[in-house]
């Protein structure tokens, strides 16, 4: 707002010098009323002369690992021993409180996945992949550890 005028401003950035310096495209992916879609890590576009930079390189991005995905509605689950068959109605109301609010789901799971993209630019893609040392690197599995006391 400038002087009690309220204006509005479109920018649609292009890098057009660098494209190394840009991030990749991010697929949305609408899941409706069927099973769930898995978020995955969008990065990929960064070299730190990792190996697997060049082993991603050669898979082409087809969306399928490097997607992000909204699950609203009946959502089905693959949760063993679930009393519901892991089935659950996700709703497109964004109150947060609720762990079946779609679009607070969303926001979380797009700000983690991207959140790898910044990391691999600026710590590489084993810093990226590990998830603050509470993954494996290869393969992606969680690490049974003990809660720091500051829960990071």
């Amino acid at each position: 707002m400038l002087n009690g005028v309220a204006f509005e401003v479109f920018v649609n950035a292009v890098n057009l010098q660098d494209k190394s310096k840009t991030m990749d495209d991010v697929p949305l992916v609408y899941h409706a009323n069927g099973y769930s879609g898995r978020s995955g890590n969008t990065g990929g576009s960064y070299k730190d002369n990792n190996l697997d930079d060049n082993i991603m390189n050669l898979i082409p991005d087809t969306g399928v690992v490097q997607q992000l995905s909204y699950n609203a509605g009946y959502i089905k689950n693959d949760w063993k021993n679930d009393k519901l068959d892991g089935w659950r109605y996700y709703d497109d109301i964004d109150n947060g409180s609720s762990p079946y609010a779609a679009i607070s789901k969303f926001k979380e799971t797009a700000a983690h996945e991207i959140g790898h993209e910044i990391l691999q630019a600026y710590y590489g893609t084993t810093f990226s992949w590990q998830h603050k040392g509470s993954s494996y690197y290869l393969p992606q599995k969680y690490k049974t550890y003990k809660r720091r006391q500051n829960n990071y």
